[in-house]
């Protein structure tokens, strides 16, 4: 079983981040996209079988609670990174989209 250091994994994201900012240009990123397919926990991670959407999450929903955490840390809890972690994967996603589309485009 593989363990993760925290403190490490927050300096990688961390430095991620500072890389995103800098390929984008700016530390203001447009959600140009909303929903997508959130999965049950359980079946994320069970190979025996092929996952069903349990609901469509909110990009938008995702960033209203998670921007307010910023202004009210007393009221951070661990499990807010259910909605830090979309929002991440949609930003690496739509960066790595738009590099693609360079190297196509010559």
């Amino acid at each position: 079983m593989d363990t993760i250091d925290l403190h490490r994994l927050k300096a990688v994201v961390t430095r991620l981040l500072d890389e995103a900012i800098a390929d984008h240009g700016s530390a203001e990123f447009i959600l140009d996209e909303n929903s997508y397919w959130r999965f049950d926990f359980v079946q994320q991670f069970d190979m025996s079988s092929k996952p069903i959407p349990e609901e469509v999450g909110s990009l938008h929903d995702d960033w209203e609670l998670t921007h307010r955490l910023a202004d009210a840390p007393t009221t951070v809890g661990s499990y807010s990174l259910t909605e830090v972690a979309p929002l991440l994967a949609y930003i690496g996603n739509k960066l790595a989209q738009r590099r693609r589309e360079r190297l196509d485009r010559g």
